[in-house]
């Protein structure tokens, strides 16, 4: 009797570093803030009701929303993808948040798989958040050559990634019993007994049930929110 089991080839923990780049210019055309950042000081001001106000950035990394887009080749898995964020900025002199930016991190990576084969299935899970960052620096544009503020957000999650291969296992009609008769010697050998049916993953991750992440979703309802809650990831900037 032949029976289909999955079998893991491999699994492994891996760590994703999500970032985006996202330039002080294009941060004012969406929002109409007037953002400036002073490269000497690198103090950040923004324009509110016609009045300079000095302004921070936060962020929320949304973890538990990572999507996954991989590629299994022989002994070998390429990873793209992406976590969604929020970048809200903060009136220093009031503490009152002025707007948010819903923002999406990509990441791409290769991961040396020598048992994978382009027909497995893989899966792939976070497991763990590593934090986030965020600063503002000045970087020459390769398509004008002009030196202007941009702005960086990176987030680092742990991926849980498991390949599975589906495999045929032929099963003895007579199950071999757990205790062989008693005899003046004993058999070398035993009939195996038929594997189960499904194999659980080896754990090398911290549990990968978390509890929900929020972050604004479609930016602040109301400016008195709190920027994030408890269990996101979050960074703050102060210049």
């Amino acid at each position: 009797m032949a029976n289909s089991t999955d079998l893991v080839v491999f699994e492994q923990c891996v760590q994703k570093l999500a970032e985006a780049r996202i330039t002080i210019a294009a941060i004012n055309d969406v929002t109409g803030l007037g953002i400036t950042v002073n490269p000497v000081t690198g103090e950040v001001t923004a324009v509110v009701g016609g009045v300079v106000v000095p302004i921070d950035f936060e962020f929320c990394c949304v973890v538990n929303r990572a999507v996954f887009s991989p590629t299994l080749l022989t002994g070998k898995i390429i990873n793209c993808g992406w976590v969604n964020g929020a970048i809200l900025i903060r009136n220093l002199d009031t503490g009152m948040v002025l707007t948010c930016l819903n923002v999406a991190l990509t990441f791409q990576d290769e991961v040396v798989a020598v048992s994978v084969l382009p027909s497995d299935t893989i899966t792939e899970q976070v497991a763990g958040d590593e934090g986030s960052a965020i600063c503002i620096v000045f970087s020459t544009n390769t398509f004008t050559a002009i030196t202007e503020p941009v702005l960086i957000v990176k987030c680092v999650i742990l991926v849980l990634i498991t390949v599975m291969r589906g495999v045929s296992v032929i099963c003895p009609t007579t199950q071999c019993p757990t205790t062989c008769p008693p005899t003046t010697q004993a058999p070398t050998t035993c009939p195996p007994t038929c594997p189960p049916t499904t194999m659980a993953p080896t754990t090398c991750c911290p549990p990968t049930t978390m509890a929900p992440i929020s972050c604004p979703p479609t930016c602040l309802t109301a400016q008195t929110q709190s920027s994030c809650t408890a269990g996101s990831s979050t960074v703050k900037i102060f210049l």
